[in-house]
């Protein structure tokens, strides 16, 4: 490609932010909150019951995250994408039909699951990561503010479409913007990493076909990575420190959001007000993706998410004392600046120890977990709702959860830097 052309890394990046915006609908949070309360009310199911659906979905995601995860290192993303976007289209549609609880745990719990797991999880972030070493941060940041636009516009949606259409109508909706805004795009762009295409990551220069080097010199560059196997990660203190962190900040978070918008209707506040704090959360979220982004270049990855989840904690702890309006936006935007770094560090984190070519396979491995506590905390604080009639001890657990999180990663320092592989 020509000197001054847009390197095609960024075109990649513009694909992995529409997954991650579609994906929103299909994933266990805020929007799923949103739906929560008018479903179960309707069909008679109690929360629990109904957040079930969401955990079995987190449980199979993690168990398919593997196989998808290797996949995506030996091929590539781009099948895994078109394919996981025409099923979790369907699904969404189908959701709009569902007539008892089993159906529910059926699609979304099981086949969107499968879909979730191709489209959307680490499979957007690991394609970029593959196209990106010095500006890794920036363009992982970019691409996860996809899902916070995504929760930004799919919960007001689908709070105006509620009352107006039915809670099914929202699903439909959902359904019809993943078929329309990713199949295509991510069938024609998608490529597996840079030098499929004979360009050297960071569109640091084309690839010399003789030599297999970079056909420009200079600071512009990208450094030599170390190459770490599944098993040879595996075998360092830091993997499991990275992925005990992983886990817990996945309970905390997804537990909070998915009970966000029912926790403050529950306190008292009108359902608009609900989906308007939670969209400011998910546009301060967005926002701020870029800082954290441009942070992790500049300050080491492992500092930037020990601030995040510190940050998280006191912001779930601020939750608890909403008192007014006031009190609420307040609390959402100080969650949104530090739990908006989350996603993009721990993309990030991963390839920053242990590099690119097994970044598919490390990663879904680490996405068996993950997902799971995804899973777990909205079923905790389901069950701890159920049982004592609020949110107060399971927003505490999962504070508790955050500064656990925040610990692990404190001690897990990058291990010793191996050479590349030739």
């Amino acid at each position: 490609m020509g000197q001054h052309r847009i390197f095609y890394g960024w075109l990649v990046v513009a694909v992995a932010f529409l997954a991650y915006f579609v994906s929103a609908g299909l994933t266990p949070g805020a929007v799923y909150g949103v739906l929560l309360k008018p479903m179960s009310q309707e069909m008679g199911w109690m929360r629990a019951t109904t957040v079930g659906a969401a955990t079995l979905g987190g449980v199979v995601t993690g168990l398919a995250s593997p196989f998808v995860g290797a996949m995506v290192d030996r091929y590539g993303a781009r099948v895994a994408m078109v394919v996981g976007a025409i099923i979790a289209g369907a699904v969404l549609f189908a959701l709009s039909q569902i007539q008892a609880l089993w159906q529910i745990y059926l699609l979304y719990g099981v086949i969107g699951a499968l879909a979730r797991a191709s489209l959307a999880e680490a499979v957007p972030t690991t394609l970029v990561a593959n196209w990106f070493v010095k500006k890794r941060g920036r363009a992982v940041a970019f691409t996860t503010m996809g899902f916070s636009l995504g929760t930004a516009v799919w919960v007001p949606v689908a709070q105006w479409i509620i009352p107006n259409y039915g809670w099914r109508m929202a699903w439909a909706v959902m359904g019809l913007g993943v078929w329309g805004l990713i199949t295509l795009p991510a069938w024609l762009v998608v490529r597996r990493r840079p030098e499929d295409m004979g360009l050297m990551p960071d569109g640091a220069g084309a690839i010399n076909r003789q030599t297999t080097k970079p056909t420009t010199k200079g600071k512009g560059n990208p450094p030599e990575e170390a190459v770490w196997t599944m098993r040879e990660a595996m075998g360092t203190r830091a993997f499991w420190l990275i992925l005990m962190t992983v886990v817990l900040t996945a309970m905390s978070d997804v537990g909070i959001i998915t009970h966000m918008a029912a926790y403050f209707t529950d306190r008292g506040f009108s359902a608009a007000i609900a989906a308007s704090a939670i969209s400011t959360f998910a546009l301060v979220a967005l926002l701020v993706k870029v800082f954290w982004g441009f942070l992790a270049e500049k300050l080491h990855v492992r500092y930037c998410l020990i601030l995040c989840t510190v940050g998280c904690a006191l912001a779930t702890l601020g939750l608890l004392v909403v008192g007014d309006v006031e009190t609420v936006y307040g609390a959402v935007i100080f969650y949104g600046l530090t739990i908006g770094g989350i996603l993009t560090l721990q993309a990030v984190v991963w390839p920053d120890y242990f590099g690119r070519p097994f970044l598919g396979t490390i990663r879904g491995f680490a996405t068996v977990l993950q997902s799971t506590g995804a899973a777990l905390g909205p079923l905790l604080a389901a069950w701890l709702y159920d049982l004592h009639g609020n949110y107060n001890i399971a927003f505490s657990l999962l504070a508790a959860a955050f500064l656990v999180a925040a610990l692990f990663m404190l001690v897990a320092t990058p291990p010793a830097t191996k050479p590349s592989h030739g």
